[in-house]
């Protein structure tokens, strides 16, 4: 887009941009539709310039966002059907409050690649898709994923992928997986420093075994107050499956197995971990043991006190979620924009 024509900090107004068009912008802009026409099916590019440029108001369907080493950019209030968001070398971009519909097979939805502190956050997900990954994580520190709602159906489904990535936040999501195939909510692999942390994780596979959250050859992650449930047909899935070192899952609500396993029994977990105090616990009591023990069928508490103790005394899963949605959202969005206004 030529800066003859517009500079930075202006508006552009789009009027239903369909087509098969492409529009690329290196400028700093504000880019809505025109009244109610608001219908987006072509490519958007924003390269070099376009930092702190916000996108808000559009339907979007089969159409592709594309951010190229760009800063600051807010992607607000939109309402995507099968369309794609690829972040190249983002810095502090925002994809906040939309809505998404996909029903593709074989896609990639969202890509985060070499970028630093992204959010997405407070958007509406409903997917019903074969062999896809709704979100990418590629040699990326600092991704922030919090405060969404999935609700997912289909097959073969990777709901969010890490790879080669640092320091991803997942925290107070609500998911909803409902499927067949080869399911995982989150599935990272060399990865670092997460925080998987006060999600409530619902799958139910219609056919193989799931996994909630999965970790290959990943170190230092922590995953604490989730509650995860998941059923399979085989009863043979575990909540959580950890391949590392020096890895923390303490304080979870864990259900797997059609409830066989519970607590620390739902997490399968390599050696040079922790994993302990997970609910719900089954605690043995028995004339013949010992309120020195710990509680296990080998080794029983002799008093039904000391069970209870045991019972209660450890937290409980998950942490309750901060402030209302709609509040925490209005004030992201403004320390966002706040952001966009300092730079």
């Amino acid at each position: 887009m030529s800066a003859d024509l517009i500079k930075d900090g202006d508006i552009i107004l789009f009027k239903n941009f369909t087509d098969s068009k492409r529009m690329d912008i290196d400028l700093s802009v504000i880019i809505k539709p025109y009244s109610h026409l608001n219908e987006f099916k072509a490519d958007l590019m924003l390269s070099n310039g376009s930092d702190k440029s916000t996108i808000s108001g559009f339907n979007f369907n089969n159409a592709n966002i594309k951010l190229n080493n760009v800063s600051d950019v807010l992607i607000i209030l939109n309402n995507f059907t099968d369309s794609k968001i690829t972040d190249n070398s983002g810095v502090d971009n925002s994809i906040l409050n939309n809505s998404f519909v996909l029903k593709s097979n074989s896609v990639q939805f969202i890509l985060f690649n070499d970028c630093l502190n992204d959010t997405f956050a407070f958007n509406d997900i409903s997917m019903n898709s074969s062999n896809s990954i709704f979100i990418e994580i590629e040699k990326s520190d600092l991704t922030n994923i919090h405060n969404n709602s999935f609700d997912v159906s289909g097959d073969s489904v990777k709901l969010i992928a890490s790879d080669l990535s640092n320091s991803t936040n997942l925290l107070y999501n609500d998911v909803n997986i409902n499927a067949s195939g080869n399911i995982y909510a989150y599935f990272a692999n060399n990865e670092t420093n997460d925080k998987i942390l006060s999600n409530t994780i619902l799958i139910n596979d219609l056919t193989n075994t799931p996994i909630a959250v999965c970790y290959n050859n990943s170190q230092a992650n922590v995953v604490k107050f989730n509650r995860i449930n998941s059923y399979s047909i085989d009863a043979q899935d575990y909540a959580i499956v950890i391949d590392g070192a020096n890895n923390t899952i303490t304080n979870n609500y864990l259900i797997s197995s059609n409830g066989f396993r519970r607590g620390d029994d739902a997490a399968n977990s390599t050696l040079n971990n922790t994993v302990r105090d997970n609910l719900p616990v089954h605690v043995y009591v028995s004339v013949n043991g010992s309120d020195d023990g710990n509680g296990t069928f080998d080794n029983p508490y002799q008093t039904i006190k000391k069970a209870i103790e045991k019972k209660v005394g450890k937290p409980a899963a998950p942490a309750k979620k901060p402030a209302h949605k709609a509040n925490r959202s209005a004030r992201l969005v403004k320390k966002v924009e706040a952001k966009q206004a300092a730079k």
